[in-house]
């Protein structure tokens, strides 16, 4: 097995993320939202764990983050409120991706908001370009 460092695992997990949202592109374009709305909400859900992993963001128990509130939680509470790195429209952000995501993947009969998931979407680039700016910035 080999091991990674800290910043080449980053990069993947950015690469990922990317990989991740332009399958969520295609989906939206084919008109399966639902799907798309799950693939954009894993493309920042890599994103924010390349963050973690070049701060080596672990939990209160020292281990590795786990679920996706603990995810959301964290970034919420060290990059947007306590050391102000990112906007809180970053935690609105993916407080709604992630809302749509779980409607769409848990919820019977439920049709995910086409207009709320575009929106996201465009969102997306934005969020995703500060993240790998600051993961760079930490990488050296």
């Amino acid at each position: 097995m080999s091991v990674f460092s800290k910043v080449e695992l980053a990069d993947y997990l950015l690469v990922k993320a990317h990989e991740v949202y332009s399958d969520s592109l295609l989906l939206f374009e084919a008109e399966r939202y639902s799907s798309a709305a799950n693939r954009l909400y894993y493309a920042i859900y890599h994103t924010v764990r390349a963050l973690f992993t070049i701060d080596e963001v672990i939990a209160k128990d020292g281990k590795k983050i786990k679920g996706h509130d603990q995810v959301v939680g964290k970034f919420n509470h060290i990059y947007v409120h306590q050391n102000e790195v990112f906007p809180k429209a970053f935690a609105r952000f993916i407080k709604k991706a992630e809302s749509l995501r779980v409607d769409g993947d848990y919820m019977d009969m439920v049709v995910v908001d086409s207009a709320e998931l575009q929106g996201l979407i465009v969102e997306f680039p934005e969020f995703y370009g500060k993240v790998k700016e600051y993961v760079a910035t930490q990488s050296t």
